[in-house]
């Protein structure tokens, strides 16, 4: 019975010290994410930063499985995950400006704009620029319109710490499509 005891005791410290060490490091890590943090949200509102587009993400629809099907998507790519590895793009704001390069996949409800290239391509200024930081989730928000012509665009674009970012586009004309990339810092390297 005394033995018991003590091996119960032992286990008990044992598995008391793993705990502490565990919430430990987790507080740790939770200062070391919130200076992270408060380092992108002063990168980010300082406007002036890159994001290239690795994985284009679009709303998946009868169409873009017959194009699936046919055999135009890049290598390594599905109808709701896209390969840009290989694509030119690009997206940069520069103070109160947006330059935009994307390529498109999705349906198209109205086309105004029959001589002009595929895709999101715009330059234009932003509209109600709210910048903000996640009450859940470690990523700082931004969130934008556009009206470049007849289209209104509303941009949803989540950085997140080691430089990824999620870009989602809602269109008056187009599908929904969001792109997966790298967020880029401008002010260190230009």
């Amino acid at each position: 019975m005394k033995k018991r005891a003590i091996h119960l005791l032992c286990y008990s410290l044992y598995l008391g010290g793993i705990f502490w060490v565990l919430w430990g490091c987790n507080a740790s890590k939770t200062a070391v994410a919130s200076t992270a943090l408060e380092a992108l949200q002063e990168q980010v509102a300082a406007r002036n930063f890159r994001i290239e587009a690795l994985w284009a993400l679009p709303l998946q629809s009868s169409g873009l499985v017959q194009v699936s099907n046919s055999g135009l998507l890049p290598p390594g790519s599905n109808v709701s995950r896209i390969s840009l590895i290989n694509t030119p793009n690009s997206f940069v704001i520069k103070g109160d400006s947006v330059f935009i390069k994307l390529p498109y996949y999705g349906e198209r409800q109205i086309v105004t704009n029959y001589n002009r290239a595929e895709g999101i391509d715009l330059e234009t200024d932003i509209l109600n620029l709210k910048i903000s930081r996640a009450t859940r989730g470690n990523y700082i928000n931004l969130d934008f319109e556009t009206q470049p012509r007849t289209e209104r665009l509303q941009f949803n674009i989540k950085v997140y710490p080691q430089n990824r970012s999620l870009i989602t586009v809602y269109s008056n004309q187009r599908n929904t499509i969001r792109y997966e990339g790298e967020f880029e810092n401008l002010s260190e390297n230009h």
